[in-house]
């Protein structure tokens, strides 16, 4: 069973993987990095459809009414036997996120129809976005690479967004051979760099050389900035100085805003900037998705 909602905007983005409540100590907040980098997406101004599935509970419910009451497409949010995803959220110190999931959840059973698959195969893409999380279930796995084979997409970025242990070297090579944009924090770039055998500091100018299809990687630095690189090309943006509420979200920020303008103008170094903005207003709010600021709309131009 698929849930029908209507979208808006100009380009075209798809967003796959997971829907999880993140459970804080004063409640649960509706997130998983793919419904983050969506409702960006959509609040850009962007047709914006999530890839996804939830249980027939009452986190399941509430997941549809406020995925509805965004922008964001719901037509291929499936309806699965098992709850809806969770995710008990822990904040260190500083402000970063470490997560604990339900298993089996209900975007473990991601699954689309035939007609489905037709309807976006005969559609063009601006752009795709996955990560790996969701790939710790066959079911899942199989719908995403079934997706990626047959998609006509000028861009897919392969977000890593790596949790233990919900990650393996095969995973990670599949991913890169289908991705044009390669994102990942600093610390995500050691651990892949070490499991596939590559020195850090030539990582980038390795991997671009190896897999044909990848034209950049976006590496987000934390509290120093973000960087992009193509073959013979170096781009890099400062971060904005802000309080650091919590980190929830902010790399979906980034992942969802350096797409959008990326695709809009062609700058990456205008893009670069909007991810700065964007991932500066959302580590100083609380949760992944809250809501733009007017002064946040102006400097983003939405």
């Amino acid at each position: 069973m698929h849930i029908e909602d209507s979208g808006g905007g100009g380009v075209k983005f798809l967003s796959f993987g997971e829907i999880i409540f993140d459970q804080f100590l004063s409640g649960a907040e509706l997130g998983g990095a793919p419904l983050n980098v969506a409702v960006h997406l959509a609040r850009f101004g962007a047709k914006s459809y999530l890839v996804s599935a939830i249980g027939a509970d009452e986190l399941g419910k509430r997941a549809l009414s406020e995925i509805s009451a965004t922008d964001v497409d719901t037509k291929y949010i499936g309806l699965s036997s098992r709850e809806t995803g969770r995710a008990d959220v822990v904040l260190d110190e500083n402000g970063m996120a470490k997560y604990v999931f339900n298993s089996p959840a209900a975007w473990d059973e991601i699954e689309l129809f035939p007609q489905e698959y037709k309807t976006i195969f005969n559609d063009n893409w601006d752009g795709v976005v996955f990560g790996t999380l969701a790939q710790r279930s066959g079911i899942t796995r199989l719908t995403l690479e079934k997706l990626l084979d047959g998609i006509n997409a000028r861009e897919i970025l392969f977000d890593v967004n790596l949790r233990k242990p919900f990650y393996s070297k095969e995973e990670i090579e599949t991913s890169l051979s289908y991705a044009t944009i390669l994102k990942l924090n600093d610390e995500e770039l050691s651990i892949i760099s070490d499991m596939l055998g590559i020195k850090e500091s030539s990582f980038e100018k390795k991997i671009l050389s190896k897999y044909p299809k990848l034209r950049g990687i976006l590496v987000t630095h934390g509290p120093y900035g973000i960087s992009y690189k193509e073959r013979g090309k170096d781009y890099f943006a400062k971060a904005q100085e802000t309080k650091v509420v919590d980190t929830v979200g902010a790399g979906d920020s980034v992942s969802a805003a350096f797409l959008y303008f990326l695709s809009k103008t062609k700058d990456p170094n205008l893009a670069l900037e909007r991810a700065s903005t964007i991932a500066s207003y959302v580590v100083s709010t609380k949760g992944a998705i809250a809501p733009y600021s007017t002064q946040l709309k102006m400097e983003l131009g939405i």
